[in-house]
């Protein structure tokens, strides 16, 4: 039973890239509830530091 499908390719060729900065909890990049404008890349920077606690 395929229940999803795996390494589908996707037509980026094109498509608006708009970079994002991350906010505060949750991080996630700043967004509208309600979506403006057609398809889009959003790109982001994510930086991950071990810490000793």
């Amino acid at each position: 039973m395929i229940i999803g499908k795996v390494g589908v390719s996707a037509k980026i060729e094109g498509l608006k890239r708009v970079t994002q900065k991350l906010v505060a909890p949750p991080f996630v990049p700043k967004h509208d509830q309600v979506v403006k404008g057609g398809p889009k890349i959003i790109e982001i920077t994510m930086v991950i530091a071990e810490k000793e606690l």
